[in-house]
């Protein structure tokens, strides 16, 4: 019988993403136009990937050639939604991606957590894979 996406437990993808985004060096990368975050090892996703949506806040990329493995997390409305609900961060977020306030140019801004020199960037990995598992693991 074929695996489906009813069939995968989300809490363990989830917990299992920090790991994952370290073995593939995952980045971040703000579409300043889209006001959205993808942390993966590009924006571009792989082909058979399919959307899966966690929370209001949240998606997965998982791909469904491989067994439904994690090849991405998405975050729609990073900028104007997702900081506004999270202490801690919009003054990170800002500093690392710039965000600007009405911007509509189509900057995307990549920070790589495992090369940076920057302390933030490594902060602002731990933060967001912590706030992710503990509110799927709260919603789910």
């Amino acid at each position: 019988m074929e695996m489906t996406i009813k069939d995968l437990n989300i809490k363990e993808i989830v917990k299992g993403l920090p790991s994952i985004a370290t073995k593939n060096n995952w980045v971040f990368t703000y579409d300043e136009d889209e006001g959205a975050l993808f942390y993966a090892p590009n924006k571009e996703i792989p082909e058979g990937s399919v959307l899966y949506q966690v929370t209001d806040e949240y998606s997965l990329y998982l791909n469904k050639d491989k067994g439904y493995a994690l090849e991405g997390m998405f975050v729609e409305c990073f900028d104007k939604n997702f900081i506004e609900h999270h202490d801690g961060f919009k003054d990170i977020a800002t500093e690392l991606f710039k965000i600007r306030e009405n911007a509509t140019s189509e900057t995307q801004t990549v920070v790589n957590p495992h090369k940076s020199t920057s302390d933030k960037a490594a902060t602002f990995k731990k933060l967001l894979e912590l706030t992710f598992i503990n509110e799927t693991l709260a919603t789910v």
